[in-house]
Parts: C-alpha cells; sequence; structure tokens
C-alpha cells in the first residue's frame, strides 16, 4: 500500500516570531520532506511534480487573467487602487524615515514630516506638543540608538490614515539606562498639499 502527501506550502515572505521574513520554504515542506524520508514511500516525485505543476498552472492562469481583465473581472484593479497603494507606501516610508530622524537628532527632519498642531502622548500619558517634544530630544531627554520595524499597518481613509507601527527600539529616556523596548505606536495623518504629516502619536509597549 502507498501514500500520497499532499500539502500546501507558502515559502517568500511569511510572518513569523513577530516579523515579516523571508523564507526559501516553508515550514509545511520541511515537515513533508521529512514524511517522505520515512522507509517504505516512494511518493517523492509525485509530490513535487503536483506541486510544481499546479503553481506553473497558477502563473498562467493569472496571466491570461490579467490580459483580459475588464471592468467586472473578480481580479480586476478597483478603481483608484493604485493611488492607494501609493498612499500605503508613502505612509510606510513616512514611519521609517521618522524612526532614522529620531536616531540622528534630526530636528528639522521631525518638524517637515509633522502637522503644526501635532501632539505626542507618551507612555506615561504625559502629552507633548512637536515643539515641546523636539526640544526634549535635541536635549537629551530622549536618546534613541537603534530600531527594528516589525511591522507597520496603514488604514487610509481619503485624505487622513491611521498608522500603526511596531519596532523594537534601543532607547534612554529621562536620565534612565539604555534599553530594548518592544514600542507601538498608534499614529494619524493627513495629507496636506499633497504630502502626508503626522498629526498624532500615542506610545506604548506590544
Amino acid at each position: 500500500m502507498k501514500s500520497l502527501i499532499a500539502f500546501y506550502s507558502r515559502a517568500d515572505e511569511n510572518y513569523f516570531g513577530g516579523a515579516m521574513r523571508y523564507v526559501k520554504v516553508g515550514n509545511t515542506e520541511i515537515v513533508s520532506g521529512i514524511l517522505r524520508d520515512l522507509p517504505g514511500r516512494d511518493d517523492r516525485g509525485i509530490c513535487r511534480r503536483r506541486r510544481r505543476r499546479g503553481r506553473d498552472e497558477g502563473r498562467a492562469g493569472l496571466r491570461r487573467r490579467g490580459r483580459r481583465a475588464g471592468e467586472g473581472h473578480p481580479h480586476a484593479r478597483p478603481e483608484g487602487a493604485e493611488g492607494m497603494t501609493d498612499d500605503r507606501a508613502e505612509i510606510e516610508q513616512l514611519y521609517r524615515r521618522y524612526w532614522r530622524c529620531m536616531i540622528e537628532k534630526d530636528v528639522d527632519g521631525l518638524r517637515a514630516m509633522m502637522a503644526k498642531d501635532y501632539c505626542l502622548m507618551h507612555m506615561t500619558g504625559v502629552k507633548q506638543s512637536a515643539d515641546e517634544f523636539l526640544r526634549g530630544l535635541s536635549r537629551g531627554t530622549f536618546n534613541y540608538y537603534a530600531a527594528e520595524h516589525d511591522a507597520v499597518d496603514v488604514t487610509l481613509r481619503g485624505d487622513t490614515a491611521e498608522m500603526v507601527g511596531r519596532s523594537r527600539v534601543e532607547a534612554a529616556v529621562y536620565g534612565g539606562g539604555r534599553h530594548l523596548w518592544r514600542l507601538r505606536g498608534d499614529f494619524t495623518l493627513r495629507k496636506e498639499n499633497g504630502a502626508w504629516k503626522l498629526v498624532s502619536s500615542e506610545a506604548s509597549t506590544y
């Protein structure tokens, strides 16, 4: 009696360990490889051929659908989707630039990405205006040394947006020691003269 191992395994981008990571081989395929190597199993070629053929047929089907996609087609891009994608990418880049400026104490760079009415709420519940926070940054009250980003989630609402960023940040604040923080930032944004600006942010941990 022979056995067939059928599975779906996703390589490329995967979310695990709290971050998006690139993997060449999915976990399911790794487990399948272990099972295929057990004595008495000769289905290795069957699994690989079927998986490859299905993948190739799927890609060909997507190409055919893309060529004939039109109004009402389930895979057609909705009107305005390209602009939304551009906005989302711009906001994600804004978040990364925000942290670069924080680490470099680039006050002018930070001020350029903040709206005039920007306000920040710290984890302690203290609220600060842009001027108050930037003054503390330049004077050494807030010191940021490194940031690794786990996730940036963006929700678009016309000319406003909400963004949630999760980053592991090495920092020393209010005269304390240097520590690694898992910081979550909840931001609101507004598009002004074609550019996205930070309106508010609230810091917490995750």
